[in-house]
């Protein structure tokens, strides 16, 4: 049996510094991509693919990137891409989807506890 974990990434972990909200970035590889090995994140990730090749895994399961894809990754999620040195895209990280999707589950919930 390994001992190997999967590590949860924070936007901090990734980009160096602690943000708030809605982080956009470009995404380009320079030959070699930093996240090849298994990650999970404590956010959520839309990855907009512009143009590029490679494969994109998403909780164990492999998909072929193309031009004109978007991949939407929820926190705890297992992924990771090994992309071509072609590939361009952007990267919206966010907090904001979890904390929206939380609210709305809960006044659900409350809603159908008090009138149903």
């Amino acid at each position: 049996m390994s001992n190997y974990s999967i590590p949860t990434l924070s936007v901090g972990n990734i980009l160096g510094e602690e943000t708030l909200g809605i982080t956009l970035f470009q995404h380009s590889v320079k030959g070699r991509d930093a996240f090849e090995e298994p990650h999970k994140h404590d956010f959520y990730m839309l990855f907009f693919v512009e143009k590029g090749t490679g494969f994109h895994n998403i909780d164990f399961t492999q998909h072929t990137v193309g031009d004109n894809q978007v991949y939407f990754i929820r926190p705890g999620q297992v992924h990771n891409w090994l992309l071509n040195a072609n590939t361009i895209g952007f990267q919206l990280r966010s907090l904001l989807f979890f904390l929206i999707y939380h609210s709305f589950h809960i006044l659900d919930k409350a809603f159908h506890h008090a009138f149903l």
